[in-house]
């Protein structure tokens, strides 16, 4: 990309229904001080390069490659560039450019958005088309296509939300199991009556998270226990059962040749 300012006026006439593309802009030169704004246009703001502080009111964020901001109509703004600040602009209004603005939620107190590196290819592309020809169509369909990437960042972060209590919850049964797996009255029942939740429920959370019910985790960290026991010289097998849970020894070997593919009297002439 060129290192000097580039700036592309669209001729379309307004249309209250739809967008209006004012101008195509690469901004190169900002102030290192203090560029104190109020909008007149929306805008929408792609950092290049650099790193920059944009602020809204009291808010105050830093800016850095990757990120988009926008500028609205009458609210005072300021952006310093905080190192080599270098970023791509479209300013528009209409109706349906307000639309847009309100479906995902852009606001004075909620104007920036990080991490969307994934449309910078196509900035700059656009950006290139713009000088030669088109401004407008250009404009909008990069407004557009930044407001769907915008749209999918807010969606997976709605998802990370909603698991997360679930995610937590999960981590919250396996610490359990890893701090208590040595009593063997530790079961699905005991750890949804501990934790107040119903067994199916946890059950079901458990091995989606973890990717294993807790039956089987429990028996695996017991398994886990019992073979660095033996490994550490324990050869009593009756033993080794009580001091990893297991409140039966016959029932301790049948669960270990299931997982390990030998008993453990094999296992410990193994390590022998």
């Amino acid at each position: 990309m060129s290192s000097k300012n580039i700036c592309c006026f669209a001729m379309t006439p307004p249309e209250d229904d739809g967008i209006y593309i004012a101008n195509f802009v690469y901004e190169t030169e900002v102030d290192q001080q203090d560029s104190r704004r109020l909008p007149s246009l929306y805008s929408m703001h792609y950092v290049t390069e650099g790193k920059g502080i944009f602020s809204v009111g009291e808010q105050e964020m830093t800016l850095g490659a990757g990120d988009v901001f926008f500028m609205i109509p009458g609210v005072p703004c300021r952006l310093q560039s905080a190192g080599d600040l270098k970023y791509i602009y479209v300013s528009y209004l209409g109706r349906y450019g307000q639309y847009m603005m309100e479906r995902y939620g852009v606001t004075a107190s909620d104007c920036v958005f990080h991490g969307l590196g994934e449309v910078d290819p196509f900035w700059k592309r656009a950006l290139e088309i713009a000088v030669e020809d088109s401004p407008d169509v250009v404009g909008e369909s990069v407004l557009l296509y930044t407001f769907s990437a915008i749209g999918s960042k807010l969606r997976k972060k709605q998802h990370f939300a909603q698991d997360a209590p679930q995610r937590m919850l999960a981590l919250a049964v396996k610490k359990l199991i890893d701090d208590a797996f040595t009593e063997p009255e530790i079961s699905v029942e005991t750890i949804s009556n501990h934790l107040s939740y119903n067994k199916k429920y946890l059950s079901a959370v458990f091995k989606r998270e973890i990717g294993e019910g807790i039956c089987e985790y429990i028996q695996a960290v017991r398994i886990r226990h019992a073979r660095s026991l033996m490994e550490q010289g324990v050869t009593c097998v009756k033993d080794i059962a009580f001091l990893c849970g297991f409140g039966d020894p016959m029932y301790f070997s049948k669960v270990f040749h299931k997982r390990v593919g030998l008993s453990p009297k094999e296992y410990i002439l193994r390590m022998r």
